[in-house]
């Protein structure tokens, strides 16, 4: 009974210890995100992130907990994480560009363009991989609003010209339009073809 009763508290205890280990906590988040437990991957990122902020796997962290923020609505609080990534000094992490292209989204979506434009040029000047055509043709559309127009056909004529991109005849119709809205006429007529 003895020999049991100590096995018990022995397996216990090291079932502690190990959840207090960094790999063990940042697989118990990965795990959560995975079952689409988003709250409780939320939590357990966080958790990482303010027991471990000079671990190895930190931006990671921030990026899959901007993902679960997100994805629970708390966009104020994604933009902060998806921030922590893109302001990493860790160029080569394979989430950057995906981080970029949803910091620049969650900021268009609350209204702030002026971020999006400068979240996305960042990412088009380190290059935005695949997201790159869709990332000029966004970045194109905000500028617009912006009433910066010459900025936007900019972009547009880049798209136009790329004739194997899903958004080159788009561009070229919008590229016309900027060009009306612009009253400068001259230009709109050869936008088009």
């Amino acid at each position: 009974m003895r020999k049991l009763l100590f096995a018990t508290i022995v397996f216990t205890i090291a079932a502690l210890h190990a959840a207090d280990t960094p790999e063990d906590l940042y697989k118990e988040a990965l795990q959560h995100e995975k079952a689409n437990d988003l709250s409780k991957a939320a939590v357990s990122f966080s958790d990482f992130i303010k027991k471990y902020p000079d671990h190895s796997q930190i931006v990671d962290a921030h990026f899959h907990l901007g993902k679960a923020l997100e994805n629970l609505g708390s966009v104020d609080d994604a933009i902060k994480e998806y921030g922590a990534v893109v302001a990493s000094d860790k160029k080569q992490y394979r989430g950057r560009q995906e981080a970029f292209y949803l910091l620049g989204k969650l900021y268009a979506s609350v209204g702030n363009h002026d971020k999006a434009i400068e979240t996305f040029e960042k990412l088009l000047g380190e290059g935005a991989g695949l997201y790159e055509d869709e990332v000029q043709y966004l970045c194109a559309g905000w500028y617009a609003v912006k009433g910066k127009y010459d900025e936007a056909a900019a972009k547009l004529n880049i798209l136009k010209r790329k004739k194997d991109s899903q958004f080159a005849e788009q561009a070229a119709y919008k590229l016309a339009i900027l060009w009306l809205k612009a009253e400068k006429i001259d230009y709109a007529i050869p936008a088009i073809e």
